[in-house]
């Protein structure tokens, strides 16, 4: 897609924005965002292909083991021993396909998401950690990302005793074997015009979430190790309308199941009509960026997304980095998670904020940390 069209579907899409942006002098970085949709089709984070062996284990074993325990571990926000991980991907009986994380006690090994992408240590088709069972957090991505596009935080959910799926929705753009196609571009909706938005719209995302936790609580394999009363969501950019749409903002989409969500950098003009956020009842996060000059400002300007939700509620703005900054094109060319992780802040600060609050809402957890300020970040508003 050339970067005329692009600018053309931006200006459709957002033209207000658009056009008070060029007036400041505010350029989009078309390029990144060019070369995320190409990375998306070709498939940025898709399953292992076989070079999981040999020279990329030797590569990057040592090193990502590590680095793991400094990453994550010494985070304010994670209690208890950081658990090993393992990974596979299944599908419901409607195909929807799912990546899936969780604790297990077998042995991790050199891994990578597809040929040209992220790189980790984990355990692949590994039994479920036996002894507990864990709280299930669906993840949804963004417009033309998919289920493992956000690898940083997956992965360190699990790692902290979550299992954690996140499914391809029919927007997605990676492939289970990394030969996804972008697909039409175009929105079921125009995001810049949210009155025309309705409870039809990306329903078949708010089902995606619904069979995704029918699947993982009724599954032989990861059933039994899932506690179904501690179910959580999370989900970037429209993926964070869509959890915000399952947990109530649309009335029809709403599932009694889930008990906190996690919305980054969402989507959400339409829920700021009539008062639809109201609806959702249940402990909310939004994070946002300061240069994510699009959806952040929705949330967090007064009578936003933030100021219209009821409590408990929190938010959150990390400096210097835009609205793609909770996907793995964060990391650039690092490719191992966990360096990725060591040499970002705001992927500590999203992962940190993210174990803090579920923590505290799914168990039980004191997460006194979600109380403090902190100067990393721009923002930071709380009320419980």
């Amino acid at each position: 897609m050339s970067e005329v069209i692009m600018r053309k579907v931006l200006r459709s899409e957002w033209p207000g924005a658009f056009d008070q942006n060029r007036k400041r002098g505010i350029k989009m970085k078309m390029r990144g965002l060019i070369l995320f949709l190409i990375l998306s089709a070709m498939g940025l984070a898709a399953v292992s292909d076989g070079r999981a062996e040999g020279e990329l284990r030797s590569r990057i074993l040592s090193r990502i083991r590590d680095r793991q325990a400094s990453n994550t571990a010494a985070g304010p926000a994670v209690s208890g021993a950081l658990q090993r991980i393992g990974y596979q991907q299944v599908a419901t009986g409607k195909g929807l396909k799912i990546a899936v994380w969780y604790p297990t006690d077998a042995r991790e090994e050199a891994f990578a998401y597809g040929t040209r992408g992220t790189e980790s240590v984990l355990a692949p088709e590994a039994p479920v950690k036996e002894g507990g069972r864990y709280p299930l957090i669906v993840f949804s991505h963004g417009f033309h990302g998919c289920g493992v596009q956000s690898v940083f935080l997956t992965e360190t959910l699990a790692r902290a005793g979550y299992v954690v799926a996140a499914p391809d929705h029919q927007d997605a753009s990676c492939g289970k074997n990394g030969e996804g196609s972008f697909g039409e571009f175009k929105p079921q909706e125009k995001f810049g015009k949210p009155g025309q938005w309705s409870e039809s719209t990306y329903a078949d995302r708010g089902d995606d979430i619904k069979d995704v936790i029918d699947e993982m609580t009724r599954s032989a394999f990861f059933g039994p190790a899932i506690d179904a009363k501690k179910i959580g969501l999370a989900g970037h950019s429209l993926g964070g309308y869509t959890v915000l749409g399952v947990s109530g903002a649309w009335a029809g989409w709403k599932d009694g199941r889930v008990k906190a969500v996690l919305a980054m950098s969402p989507g959400g003009h339409p829920f700021l009509i009539d008062g639809r956020i109201k609806g959702v009842d249940i402990p909310v996060m939004y994070q946002g960026a300061d240069r994510d000059i699009f959806l952040t400002p929705m949330v967090g300007k007064e009578g936003g997304l933030y100021e219209l939700s009821n409590s408990p509620k929190y938010f959150l703005q990390l400096k210097r980095v835009s609205h793609f900054a909770w996907s793995n094109l964060s990391c650039g060319r690092v490719k191992e998670v966990s360096r990725c992780i060591q040499r970002k802040d705001h992927l500590r600060l999203i992962n940190d904020y993210a174990m803090a609050f579920f923590g505290r809402y799914l168990k039980g957890e004191a997460a006194s940390f979600l109380e403090r300020g902190n100067e990393r970040l721009t923002d930071y508003r709380w009320s419980k």
